[in-house]
């Protein structure tokens, strides 16, 4: 196992880009270079959804920044420090903003996945929370991130190791891919059922014009035929009405007991639940 400081280590550091070299607000584009910043950093991944751009053009006057393949990217400025993420090959190009400092391994020595791996342990994001400074505005200046020690064993060991883990990874993102799809699919449906009352409006058609329901879309059997309009001006389905949850449910708060009181807490049995637990 070999220990040697970020400074030492056989790997590259290099910052974002800040003072006049900064893109002023007015420089971002709809569609150019990703220009990457800590809010694009999503379960130790970069997540395009909330890009900003700027030009080519722009771009090449950076002179820091630039990001490759494999490069760790960690935050370094912000109440985000010590949030890491690995740049995946499709984000080779984009440029970082000051906040993030980049960690580009040589990948002989020192493999970059496995550097990611190890950066996103609790242990070294609690090293990147003490080596930095400030409370407004919290700050991990390069000259305190190089004095960090890492440790590593010989490189075959190294890959082993974040093959398996890049393995769970890409399962987890599989998982997390396929669950967003799922949600997003019942919002549809939801849409579709209860605010344009789709399968309402083709039962309607299928009396008005004869057809056959035996072809209708599942569930279309479970709707009205016909549309109304209320006293209200609204559309709804025939033997809906609109109302009020307090009308027709009955609404129970929580309470907390006393934390004071161990009787309330120790050996329970009964779940205690909060929104933390919602998921």
């Amino acid at each position: 196992m070999k220990v040697k400081t970020i400074g030492d280590a056989p790997l590259q550091i290099g910052d974002g880009n800040y003072s006049s070299k900064y893109p002023k607000s007015d420089e971002f584009v709809k569609h150019g270079v990703p220009f990457i910043t800590a809010s694009d950093f999503k379960s130790g991944r970069i997540s395009p959804e909330n890009f900003r751009f700027i030009t080519p053009q722009q771009h090449a006057t950076l002179t820091k920044g630039h990001l490759k393949h494999g490069d760790v990217l960690v935050v370094t400025r912000g109440n985000g420090i010590g949030t890491v993420a690995f740049v995946d090959k499709q984000f080779e190009g984009a440029n970082i903003n000051a906040q993030l400092v980049l960690l580009r391994a040589d990948n002989k020595e020192l493999d970059s996945k496995y550097l990611y791996y190890l950066l996103s342990t609790g242990r070294y994001f609690k090293l990147f929370k003490a080596f930095s400074s400030g409370s407004a505005q919290p700050q991990l200046p390069i000259r305190s991130l190089t004095k960090i020690e890492l440790e590593y064993p010989d490189y075959a060991e190294q890959k082993a190791i974040a093959a398996v883990l890049s393995a769970f990874d890409d399962k987890i993102e599989l998982n997390r891919q396929m669950n967003a799809t799922l949600e997003e699919m019942a919002r549809t449906l939801f849409k579709s059922w209860f605010v344009d009352f789709d399968p309402v409006r083709r039962n309607q058609e299928a009396r008005l014009f004869g057809k056959s329901l035996a072809s209708a879309a599942p569930y279309d059997h479970l709707f009205p035929d016909e549309l109304v309009v209320d006293e209200n001006g609204r559309e709804l389905p025939k033997g809906w009405k609109v109302s009020e949850i307090g009308k027709e449910v009955k609404a129970v708060g929580g309470a907390t007991p006393s934390t004071k009181n161990p009787v309330f807490w120790e050996n329970g049995t009964i779940h205690f639940t909060t929104p933390k637990d919602f998921s």
